[in-house]
């Protein structure tokens, strides 16, 4: 019973801090492309690629004490092009920090919002010198 309601406490406080990170990390770093036929991996300081955004989200999150096992770095393709967000699991529901987005969205809301019509998991949140596509 006890371990339920600190669960139920927690998730609360859990959607604050994912909210506070993809607003600060959205705030603090630029977005920059990368040249073309090259992707690497790196989390963003100042700048960055969506890769970059959700690599530093992710460990910003780590950071303040979310569970990495509840995070997921998304990679999808669809009617935009390719596109990389992180995905956090917040009470159950995967919940998307995006840097083309303010807020932060269910899973199903960002599907639809990019026009997603494919998604692969890269499960963890090393960088990497590859392209996206290798990743999952």
């Amino acid at each position: 019973m006890i371990a339920y309601l600190l669960a139920a406490l927690a998730q609360p406080a859990l959607m604050q801090t994912v909210e506070a990170v993809q607003a600060e990390v959205n705030a603090r770093v630029t977005y920059m492309a990368e040249p073309a036929g090259r992707d690497v991996w790196v989390p963003a300081k100042d700048v960055g690629d969506c890769e970059d955004y959700a690599l530093a989200k992710g460990l910003e999150l780590v950071a303040r004490g979310v569970d990495a096992k509840l995070l997921d770095v998304v990679v999808a393709n669809g009617a935009n092009g390719g596109h990389v967000a992180l995905a956090v699991i917040v009470d159950g529901k995967a919940m998307m920090l995006d840097n083309a987005l303010e807020r932060v969205v269910p899973f199903d809301e960002w599907v639809v919002l990019h026009g997603i019509t494919e998604t692969c998991i890269a499960r963890d949140l090393r960088p990497i010198d590859r392209l996206a596509s290798e990743r999952c």
